[in-house]
């Protein structure tokens, strides 16, 4: 079974730097693919983007701790909407 970690990331920019939070495999592909390593705190990954594309130089800030399954966001977002009423069309 194959667990997650939600990791808190940062890469350098023109503009200072960029943050992001992601759940990554606990096992994460080395850089330039080929074998695997153990996700560290200062480890730098590649992110495959939602277009195929690649992101380099992802440096890893915290990793929390392993769970089975990564989230589904969208499911989440959907449920939350549709308990608060946030999903019912304005004007109704």
């Amino acid at each position: 079974m194959i667990q997650y970690r939600q990791c808190h990331l940062h890469k350098p920019s023109e503009r200072g730097h960029i943050s992001r939070v992601s759940w990554l495999p606990t096992q994460f592909p080395a850089r330039g693919g080929g074998k695997k390593v153990k996700l560290r705190v200062g480890s730098v990954v590649d992110l495959k983007e939602e277009d195929g594309s690649w992101s380099t130089d992802w440096e890893i800030l915290s990793c929390g701790e392993p769970k089975d399954e990564a989230p589904d966001w969208r499911a989440l977002v959907k449920g939350h909407r549709k308990n608060t009423g946030d999903s019912i069309k304005r004007g109704q």
